[in-house]
């Protein structure tokens, strides 16, 4: 008697006593599928509807054989436990390569898997399908910069105008450019909303970020934006340059003793213990008003704007000159606190 055996399942395909006492191999018909039939929903549900584990097997094994990473020098046995785990993720990663080889195949490597003797079993394939399931991890991640690298390509004439509007009006970020930098750095959800306002806030009123918890709110929105942002783009490096002069902005008005600029009272590296001494500075004058004023304004002068060369600090100027624009518009029936809402 004499047989004709499957080289990949081990399955008898047929016996005769004519065949001159050979055993010969051949593949089973399933092996023969086109791609087009295997890799479809309806194998999963033949897959599924299958009472028998010699079926099961053939169906995994089909979907292996479909990829073309496989040598079968032995024909494989994979336990009923094996199969039914790992049916899907072969499934899932052999429709991803079936992709791969026409789309990415001259920049993509793929591992091969020998079925011999010693492995037959297939109890170390979930490795090398999790081998494959990080490359294709890394190449999906690497078509998703790409296409965004491109979708801000297309839209960059649209921001550098927006760079120029948030410039005419005194602001970092107009609307649009707030917008799009928080989109294209995936803000989260919960923060989208309050980071998008605190990107309007006109330059001559960022100094109103006096708490500890606003500074650290913009320094982290800056951190956010350096690590999310591709660097590779002009556009989005331009949106740190923006950032930087927001944050810088913040800092005018602080108190005289110059704490927070980090400018006075700082050691001298060559006398240990020493401080350099304040640069002695002018009093701004005082821009408060009492009630009466206000309800008669006509009898109140507004002292002159302040000038940017009477003073040792920029930050002492705009400073003052924040002052002053709150004192006219309270004057002309303002009120301090009134800010410009977006």
């Amino acid at each position: 008697m004499s047989q004709i055996i499957c080289r990949i399942s081990g399955e008898i395909l047929y016996k005769s006593d004519l065949l001159l006492g050979f055993d010969l191999q051949n593949v089973h018909p399933v092996f023969q599928a086109k791609k087009s039939i295997i890799l479809t929903p309806q194998w999963i549900f033949r897959f599924t509807d299958a009472r028998s584990l010699a079926e099961k097997k053939l169906y995994y094994l089909a979907v292996l054989n479909s990829m073309d990473l496989i040598t079968w020098k032995h024909p494989a046995y994979p336990d009923l436990q094996t199969i039914e785990f790992g049916m899907m993720q072969a499934m899932s990663m052999a429709c991803w390569i079936d992709y791969a080889k026409y789309g990415i195949r001259d920049r993509i490597q793929f591992p091969e898997y020998v079925v011999d003797r010693e492995n037959y079993q297939l109890l170390e394939l979930p490795v090398w399908l999790d081998r494959l399931g990080e490359i294709r991890a890394y190449y999906l991640a690497r078509d998703r910069e790409d296409n965004r690298k491109r979708e801000i390509n297309e839209q960059s004439q649209k921001i550098e105008n927006e760079f120029r509007a948030a410039g005419f009006i005194g602001q970092a970020f107009t609307l649009p450019l707030a917008r799009w930098a928080l989109e294209v750095a995936d803000c989260p959800e919960e923060k989208y909303r309050r980071w998008l306002d605190i990107l309007q806030t006109p330059l001559n009123e960022a100094w109103t970020f006096s708490s500890d918890a606003e500074k650290n709110e913009l320094k982290e929105i800056h951190e956010f934006l350096q690590e999310k942002l591709p660097v590779t783009n002009d556009q989005c490096l331009a949106v740190l340059v923006q950032m930087r002069k927001l944050r810088e902005a913040s800092k005018w008005g602080y108190s005289e003793d110059g704490e927070e600029d980090g400018e006075d009272g700082e050691e001298d590296g060559d006398n240990e213990g020493a401080k350099v001494p304040k640069t002695p500075r002018p009093k701004p004058p005082s821009y408060q008003i009492l009630q009466e004023d206000v309800m008669n304004p006509e009898n109140y002068e507004i002292p002159p704007e302040p000038q940017f060369k009477d003073y040792v600090k920029p930050s002492e100027y705009y400073g003052a000159k924040a002052l002053w624009d709150l004192l006219v518009k309270e004057l002309k029936g303002g009120r301090r606190g009134n800010w410009k809402q977006f």
